[in-house]
């Protein structure tokens, strides 16, 4: 049974984001060489690995005392080695003759000591590292370290292997004593490579169960993590649950990511997480791959079942993108002010809804990830005017236009004078660059569905958005107004989000000329609607004040 798994999902989602970032310092510590280090006192007897301590192999743990005061650098230290790369390693030696065909290391450090544990092969003078493990460090909420470092590697009966402990060296624990033991490993499950996860069919309105054995799981260094793996195949749009708490196996904590392929996961898929279960929205046909935690200190290992269930997606495609980067942190339109993340990369909304009339235009406005945006983004929203279950009819697609580099969205959404009556679903979607299409995987961006209710109302002559312009947009509350077809009396006012209008003015525009409302400082920061009424109709546009 697989229970009490304490591994933060934090640090999980951080592992498969970070492949590139083996270089980087640790939470909370400096990435730094301590110009501060010196000997403490003489240098320990297996300082260097051709004075390494023998260790036996038990079939079970003997920890035995070990201590690396005064220890020097016998090599630089492993960048292959979980998600962080010390910038030195000060290291103690130890040797073992395997007694089978796998051999594990257990490596206790302290309240201070962040044990790095490395194993090689060959001679000292030219080993050949089989593996290492650094996945502890303290917790960022709490301070409290994991202490213990575990890596099993394959050897051969007879033959000896070299460890090193060395600690990430900056800061300097104050207390570099530790324990250590060899004892004869398993050999990993099938699959434990994420390559070698057999896809299972998955149907919907079926159910398929994940079951294996996590116990010697080795550390993934394309992830950083210990795992293993599986896979399900769809052959149709499907929601998809994972149940962690099946009996007898239940996890505290689990991995709530997918890719639709093992390069994926520098990206994940993010479902949305119950008390034990994950689910997937709008997964779209296809192949995807399942991390399950592996064993490890925090992980014990054993059997597990996991149980997967495919259900019907709705009406609608399916859409969704491989991972998050930029994607909509707010979106406007009507009554809806929708501030979102970027978890699942669909979220379904369709209990948010907001009312439009025939024959009116409708301003909408979405805002980018502010920490992630890109020349090239784009946006759009479709929404169903004849409620077929599809996006695909003419004038259901208004692309938003940026004039702010990608920062923010805007557009005008015109309702057809023909459009159904009643409910209707809404679909936006932010993505960097690709076709934008209301269906489908992208790469980068999420998507969100609304419902939007559509009403006779009693419509008004709406001037063409394109006729006339605001600029600056974003402003600093400054709007000046020019059009090729402003002529005459007329009015403007400033609407917020809230439909409240807070400010109006009478005004004689010209064709072709400015016309400048001098509002900084009187207009707050947020999302406004410009309405311009003239004889000949009526017309919004949406402008942004900072």
């Amino acid at each position: 049974m697989l229970n009490n798994y304490t591994l933060p999902l934090s640090f999980l989602l951080a592992s498969m984001t970070t492949l590139a970032s083996a270089q980087s310092a640790k939470p909370g510590m400096e990435n730094r060489r301590d110009a501060a280090h010196t000997q403490r006192g003489n240098a320990p007897i297996n300082d260097e690995c051709d004075n390494a301590i023998p260790l036996t192999v038990g079939a079970t743990c003997n920890m035995i005392a070990g201590n690396s005061d005064g220890a020097t650098e016998s090599l630089p230290a492993s960048e292959n080695c979980g998600l962080y790369t010390s910038p030195d390693a000060f290291d103690v030696w130890y040797s073992f003759v395997a007694t089978s065909d796998f051999s594990r290391v257990d490596v206790l450090g302290n309240g201070d000591y962040d044990v790095v544990v490395e194993v090689f092969t060959g001679a000292c003078g030219d080993p050949t590292p089989l593996g290492c493990s650094d996945l502890n460090f303290p917790d960022p909420g709490t301070g409290v370290l994991d202490l213990t470092e575990s890596i099993t590697v394959p050897t051969s009966t007879g033959s000896t292997y070299y460890v090193r402990v060395y600690y990430y060296s900056s800061p300097v624990p104050e207390n570099l004593t530790f324990t250590i033991c060899v004892t004869d490993g398993v050999a990993p499950p099938a699959n434990d490579d994420c390559a070698n996860a057999t896809p299972q069919g998955l149907s919907v309105g079926a159910s398929i169960e994940f079951t294996g054995n996590n116990e010697g799981a080795t550390l993934d260094t394309d992830f950083g993590v210990v795992a293993v793996w599986h896979a399900f195949t769809l052959t149709e749009c499907a929601d998809v649950t994972l149940n962690y708490c099946m009996d007898g196996s239940e996890f505290l904590e689990f991995a709530d990511v997918i890719a639709m392929d093992c390069e994926g996961f520098a990206d994940p898929i993010i479902g949305s997480s119950g008390a034990c279960t994950v689910t997937f929205a709008q997964l779209a046909a296809g192949t995807y791959v399942v991390l399950v935690p592996g064993a490890a200190p925090q992980a014990p290992a054993g059997d597990y079942t996991i149980g997967v269930i495919a259900t019907e997606c709705d009406a609608y495609c399916a859409a969704s993108s491989e991972g998050c980067d930029e994607y909509a942190t707010n979106v406007q339109f009507g009554t809806i002010n929708n501030d979102s993340d970027c978890g699942p990369t669909y979220q379904d909304f369709t209990d948010m809804t907001t009312s439009v009339d025939r024959g009116t235009d409708v301003s909408i406005m979405v805002t980018n990830n502010p920490d992630a945006f890109y020349d090239g983004d784009q946006c759009a929203v479709w929404i169903d005017w004849n409620q077929n279950g599809d996006f695909e009819d003419e004038g259901e697609m208004t692309e938003l236009t940026t004039a702010d580099e990608a920062a923010t969205f805007a557009g005008m959404v015109s309702v057809p004078g023909t459009a159904e009556l009643g409910s209707t679903r809404m679909r936006v979607r932010l993505m960097y660059t690709g076709d934008l299409l209301p269906c489908g995987i992208a790469t980068y961006g999420d998507v969100e569905d609304y419902t939007v209710v559509v009403l006779e109302g009693t419509a008004v002559n709406e001037r063409n958005a394109a006729d006339w312009s605001i600029f600056p947009n974003p402003t600093n509350g400054d709007i000046s107004i020019q059009g090729s077809q402003l002529e005459g009396r007329g009015s403007v006012s400033i609407v917020d989000m809230t439909g409240r209008t807070v400010h109006a003015s009478n005004v004689n525009f010209t064709n072709g000329e400015r016309t400048t409302l001098q509002l900084a400082g009187v207009l707050a920061a947020g999302t406004y609607n410009v309405v311009i009424t003239t004889e000949a109709g009526r017309s919004v546009r949406p402008v942004v004040v900072r």
